[in-house]
């Protein structure tokens, strides 16, 4: 039992454990309802940008995003596979490559060691986690086109982000499944978060809906 919780906390299997323990305390936290994950609910990378610094610095992120997949799916499923996947990842490369190496007390694994092979294992993790999201997509792609757009109008959604004003703002649109996550301005009073609105327009160019409070 000792070996093994050697093993899980030693040089980069410690980030990847740590970093599972995190996604899983608060994903957990999350299905009980005690804390609102806002953290994932902002990554909505097709959503539109404003603002030309903040879209430029988004704009080249967004790329390397959507290639992994990330924002294309849940957030909250991606990052879960992923720490799954770096976990295992890590536990792999160490059992098969790199504990050898750092066999014996003379041989302690240092802090550069443990930062470059972690680097190693992400990159590993990163694109795993791009393989095993690719069926996922569809899946998911699907359940967008079944629901969205201009349908949505005269529906009532609730105000996600801090608050939703005539530049910016985002809100939950509750479905049967996970929630959609729409991209929402409003023309009059501002709203914050925990309001609720009724859908008035959409524009297609933007993706963007315009919501009154209730």
């Amino acid at each position: 039992m000792a070996e093994a919780l050697e093993i899980l906390f030693v040089g980069p299997n410690a980030v990847a454990s740590v970093c599972l323990l995190v996604v899983f305390v608060l994903a957990a936290i999350s299905t009980l309802g005690a804390l609102d994950l806002e953290i994932f609910d902002v990554l909505n990378i097709d959503g539109a940008i404003e603002g030309s610094g903040d879209a430029l610095l988004l704009g080249v992120l967004a790329t390397p995003l959507r290639f992994l997949n990330l924002g294309k799916i849940p957030a909250i499923a991606w990052i879960s596979l992923f720490a799954w996947i770096f976990w295992v990842a890590s536990l792999a490369a160490w059992l098969l490559l790199d504990q050898s190496d750092y066999a014996g007390e003379e041989n302690l694994i240092t802090t550069g060691a443990t930062t470059q092979l972690a680097l190693r294992n992400l990159a590993i993790a990163l694109v795993l986690t791009k393989l095993a999201t690719e069926p996922l997509k569809r899946l998911f792609k699907d359940k967008k086109q079944r629901m969205g757009g201009a349908e949505l109008v005269g529906e009532v959604c609730e105000v996600c982000s801090h608050h939703v004003d005539a530049q910016s703002g985002q809100a939950r649109f509750h479905t049967e499944g996970a929630p959609l996550l729409l991209n929402v301005r409003t023309t009059g009073k501002n709203m914050q978060k925990g309001d609720t609105g009724n859908i008035v327009s959409y524009d297609e160019l933007t993706s963007v809906y315009v919501i009154e409070a209730i």
